[in-house]
């Protein structure tokens, strides 16, 4: 089927600690290297926002797998496409953690992720979701 690229939020269940944070991406980038999927994670709020790329079925069976993960809840797909190119190639996982941006600091910033996750702000978010996710290409903090 070809190489897709997933986007979708979720809420976490818990206030997750930073060593809960770096213990989920060690995880996601052993499970991913395992499938060759790819991506970017940002975290603000008890908000995940991921970006995902690889084979349709990999990523599908990843994102199933993640529904299921008690850690987060109230997933949604933001965006889904075919591409030719992976743009998040050098990671299995990249991460940025937004808890100490602005909004004014992170040109493309979602608003979804200053609360819970809205429909209202949903449509917004499906439009500017890969570019802030696309913003992290050339940096990350974990």
């Amino acid at each position: 089927m070809g190489l897709i690229r997933l986007v979708y939020i979720s809420a976490a269940t818990q206030q997750p600690s930073d060593q809960d944070l770096i213990s989920l991406l060690e995880g996601a980038r052993e499970r991913n290297k395992h499938r060759n999927v790819t991506g970017f994670l940002v975290y603000k709020n008890r908000t995940f926002m991921q970006v995902l790329e690889g084979e349709h079925d990999d990523v599908h069976q990843l994102l199933a797998k993640i529904k299921k993960d008690n850690r987060n809840n109230g997933l949604v797909k933001l965006l889904e496409q075919p591409i030719e190119q992976r743009d998040f190639a050098h990671w299995y996982m990249g991460f940025q953690n937004l808890e100490h941006y602005t909004a004014e600091q992170l040109p493309a910033y979602v608003e979804i992720l200053d609360d819970k996750i809205d429909e209202s702000k949903i449509e917004v978010a499906r439009g500017k979701s890969l570019n802030l996710l696309l913003s992290f290409v050339k940096q990350t903090d974990i």
